[in-house]
């Protein structure tokens, strides 16, 4: 066995979350030497949506200059494995997760200028493997994977206070979305233009966190 944690809680920082704007950090409370519970947060700053390039959407693409921004809740429970010490080695951990990020952007088109926005809100839950260490007596390195199904609830929208804007042209922007995630239900009015998408999804988890053992 190695050294166990005389301390019940740790506190964690997720080091590769920090590349994408996100603040991700965890508490862990030690039930047992088996056992223990963990609660996460994350906030991810105003940037561009992570990953969407992947799309290889047209340059004029009004959906890709979004910015977002916005929080997660991860609450699970962690069952060590083995005979490494208390919390420490080999863990199985289902987990819940709650999100929402709001969407926002602005960009010119035919000389109309527009806003557009949205959000995205996910909820599920999934399971989780890692392995921890501890460094002598306080400091914890955290290292996992998982896989979660996720609900997830999509609104995309387009206002102007020009009274020549184009709406459904606006929405034509949605294509490699509608492709990826089904078909929409479309909302169009004098002053405004909606799209939403209720799309279950599963969705992978990593982290590597460092940490600090109280």
């Amino acid at each position: 066995m190695g050294a166990s944690f005389a301390q019940d809680h740790v506190v964690k920082l997720n080091v590769p979350a920090l590349g994408l704007g996100n603040v991700y950090g965890t508490y862990e409370y030690v039930i047992t030497d088996k056992m223990s519970a963990s609660l996460g947060a994350s906030y991810m700053f105003n940037r561009k949506i992570p990953f969407l390039g992947m799309l290889d959407m047209d340059p004029s693409n009004k959906v890709q200059y979004l910015k977002m921004n916005g929080y997660s809740i991860t609450p699970e429970f962690r069952y060590y494995l083995g005979d490494k010490g208390r919390a420490q080695g080999l863990y199985a951990a289902p987990y819940f997760r709650y999100s929402n990020y709001d969407l926002a952007g602005t960009y010119v088109d035919n000389n109309v200028e527009y806003e557009n926005g949205g959000f995205i809100k996910s909820i599920g839950g999934g399971l989780g493997v890692g392995y921890q260490w501890l460094l002598g007596d306080r400091i914890a390195i955290d290292l996992n994977a998982g896989l979660g199904y996720m609900g997830n609830d999509i609104e995309y929208n387009v206002t102007s206070e020009d009274a020549s804007a184009n709406y459904p042209a606006q929405l034509g922007n949605l294509q490699e979305m509608v492709d990826l995630l089904g078909d929409p239900e479309v909302e169009v009015t004098a002053s405004s233009a909606k799209a939403t998408f209720k799309k279950a999804s599963f969705m992978p988890r990593f982290g590597f966190s460092v940490g600090y053992a109280f």
